[in-house]
């Protein structure tokens, strides 16, 4: 395996990380984002928005790995669920029926950026952007629904 191979793959392991982590932050912070234990409690769309500017700043930044965002988002909330849900026996139907449907909001969102990113020619991949992007959006609603509260 060539150097540029090696260094693709660790991209690549770092978006999956980056989609679990943030799969994973989506249903640990529901409760005081939303006032709600799981997302289909709620009226608002913020689940889908978050989701999809995850995809969508994903694909901006490798859009090569376009899978990846939607793996690493469903492994995420699969972890996520069992972790911060109750145990309820229909939570297996969640993670095979509603998160891929979930996770397919994302892969939406990253084709959508890599065309963004592909007809504007954007610049180049920073992983350090792609750690952070998702937790910006969560963040910055916060500090809204306190200045607004």
């Amino acid at each position: 395996m060539s150097e540029g191979q090696k260094s693709d793959w660790k991209i690549g392991a770092g978006i999956i990380g980056t989609g679990v982590a943030a799969g994973f932050f989506i249903w640990y912070s529901a409760p005081w984002l939303i006032d709600h234990q799981g997302y289909w409690e709620s009226d608002d769309g913020l689940f889908w928005v978050y989701l999809l500017t995850v995809g969508v700043i994903s694909g901006l930044i490798c859009p090569r790995w376009w899978w990846a965002p939607a793996f690493g988002i469903y492994i995420g909330q699969v972890i996520g669920t069992w972790y911060c849900l109750p145990s309820d026996p229909l939570l297996p139907l969640g993670w095979f029926v509603t998160l891929p449907i979930a996770s397919l909001a994302t892969l939406a969102g990253t084709a959508v950026g890599a065309i963004m990113r592909v007809a504007l020619g954007t610049a180049r991949r920073r992983f350090l952007f792609v750690a952070s992007a998702p937790f910006i959006l969560p963040i910055c609603l916060t500090a809204f629904r306190i200045a607004v509260a």
